[in-house]
């Protein structure tokens, strides 16, 4: 089991009362989910802004391992695998962070959400720079 931060703006059409009630409805296509750290876009880093995650557990089981770039949709996963693993072969960051895409409802549960503010401490961040 991986732990996933999903950005609730991330769910589109899909209530955040239904997921936290009745679980995921993970579409036909599978749904991609990170592991590893909580993702922010860069210019998403905005003091004082609400910003709301489900904590997720993820059950990826045996991954069939595929690039970034391969067109997900158009794949279809072999029987004996349970996800799939996207993996970008440029990607020499060292940070542990993955993306999953899985299948099946079951593999995914929700198990927290979490909201929080961001507060930017400049002089924290400059003293350290």
């Amino acid at each position: 089991m991986l732990d996933s931060w999903l950005d609730t703006r991330t769910l589109e059409d899909t209530k955040l009362e239904n997921v936290c009630t009745k679980g995921f409805d993970v579409p036909v296509g599978g749904i991609t989910l990170p592991t590893g750290q909580v993702r922010l876009k860069e210019n998403d880093f905005v003091e004082n802004k609400k910003y709301e995650f489900l904590l997720c557990k993820v059950s990826v089981g045996v991954a069939f391992c595929v690039t970034r770039n391969t067109d997900v949709e158009k794949l279809t996963l072999p029987p004996e695998y349970d996800s799939i693993y996207l993996y970008d072969e440029n990607d020499d960051s060292h940070q542990f962070k993955h993306d999953y895409v899985i299948f099946k409802t079951g593999q995914v549960l929700h198990s927290r959400t979490i909201q929080f503010v961001m507060i930017i401490d400049f002089a924290l961040l400059c003293s350290t720079i």
